[in-house]
């Protein structure tokens, strides 16, 4: 039996080998153990290396209920440890990535996330927009309503309105 050593080093390698991670279905056991375990050894032991990593590791899907947790990771960092990575990641073409960290962005309400979040009310898909409509609802910035109050002049989608509706 080969017993591998589990420190900060491993789980950033790790990290950086599964960008993203896979999608649900062709997710092992193992693959998963240990990308929970690399989000509990971080949420314990806060390292900047580790946030861009996090930020682009989410495959398709919801990681079989890790990826929600994930988020707990960023609690210890600032806003400006988190600003250029959350800004980059919010940028990625992978609707995954865009999907989770505009959930993470709600945490980090930051005048300098909306033009990105904005972005994807016009691009992405629903959840995306969902997303974007939620983080911007706890962004207590003029921008931030001006932005929903402009995209809700052209959104067609009913229940994407009524959503936005119940929040701002």
């Amino acid at each position: 039996m080969i017993v591998m050593i589990k420190n900060e080093q491993f789980y950033l390698d790790f990290l950086k080998k599964n960008q993203p991670m896979l999608p649900d279905e062709e997710l092992t056991e193992e693959t998963l153990k240990i990308y929970d375990d690399a989000r509990v050894y971080f949420q314990q032991n806060p390292n900047k290396a580790c946030i861009p990593l996090f930020l682009n590791s989410f495959g398709e899907r919801d990681g079989l209920g890790v990826y929600q947790l994930v988020e707990e990771v960023f609690y210890d960092f600032s806003i400006e440890d988190m600003k250029e990575h959350l800004i980059n990641a919010l940028s990625n073409k992978k609707g995954s990535i865009q999907y989770w960290c505009s959930r993470i962005a709600s945490h980090f309400p930051c005048v300098e996330f909306i033009a990105h979040l904005e972005k994807l009310l016009y691009e992405g898909n629903f959840d995306i927009k969902c997303a974007v409509l939620d983080s911007l609802s706890l962004f207590d910035f003029h921008e931030a309503r001006n932005a929903v109050s402009n995209f809700l002049k052209i959104e067609k989608d009913i229940n994407i309105i009524n959503h936005a509706n119940e929040l701002f």
